[in-house]
């Protein structure tokens, strides 16, 4: 049997609204609270000239952030959007002990971000240095160096990927390592002479065994591409110059 919808809200609803309303509630809560969606709820508001949207109480979250209320902690007690609370705290200049929260200057983003490119230091440690959020700093640090992964731990070099870069020294590149791996499927298996034709087939082979299965699309059809080409270039080769 289809459920009959409502158009109407009754007047104990709309008595509940307005005490709720003026009680500081915002309206998605009132519409789960009652059962209704949330246009009726705006609906009855404007009816009955009440605010749809809720004044930012500043005065008060910035009572509460002196006071060393955190930021979640004061959304939820004055049924006010974390966003509104942020964006309050940042309006008056607030800056807590823990430096927690604060808008990062774009001068210290800049310093990490050529820090990391010479690859001075650990993400950690380059985010203190420069006082950048560790959060924010790992957002960066995977944007320019083109990898979703670090090495954990303390490895070495520091910002080493077992996965493709951006920035890279020459002789490590992806494309030299997949003429090397080429050259050794070549020998090792075919003998030193590839069958015409199986450069893709090889490549989608070896990926498929070498691979872990965790490994992004975009890294693993980078691989698939150099190897592809590595192995084409190698037959290209063999028959220009066969052994």
């Amino acid at each position: 049997m289809t459920k009959k919808r409502r158009w109407h809200v009754t007047e104990k609803e709309k008595n509940e609204i307005r005490r709720l309303t003026l009680a500081g509630v915002r309206q998605i809560v009132i519409a789960r609270t009652l059962k209704i969606t949330a246009p009726r709820v705006s609906a009855a508001q404007r009816a009955m000239g009440l605010p749809t949207c809720l004044v930012t109480p500043e005065a008060e979250i910035m009572r509460l952030f002196r006071a060393g209320v955190g930021g979640y902690e004061i959304s939820r007690r004055l049924h006010c959007p974390a966003n509104r609370v942020w964006a309050v705290m940042h309006k008056n200049g607030f800056q807590r002990a823990d430096k927690f929260g604060i808008w990062t200057p774009q001068e210290n983003i800049d310093r990490f971000t050529e820090a990391l490119r010479r690859r001075e230091d650990y993400v950690v440690r380059l985010a203190k240095k420069y006082n950048v959020g560790l959060c924010k700093a790992n957002r960066i640090a995977h944007q320019i160096l083109g990898t979703y992964r670090f090495r954990p731990g303390q490895a070495k070099p520091p910002l080493s990927s077992d996965f493709p870069q951006k920035h890279h020294d020459t002789e490590d590149t992806l494309d030299s390592l997949a003429a090397e791996l080429a050259e050794r499927i070549a020998v090792e298996i075919f003998g030193g002479v590839l069958p015409s034709g199986s450069a893709s087939k090889v490549a989608n082979a070896v990926a498929k065994v070498s691979l872990p299965a965790d490994v992004p699309a975009p890294v693993r059809g980078r691989f698939l591409e150099s190897l592809t080409g590595a192995l084409e270039a190698r037959s290209i080769a063999q028959n220009q110059w066969p052994n």
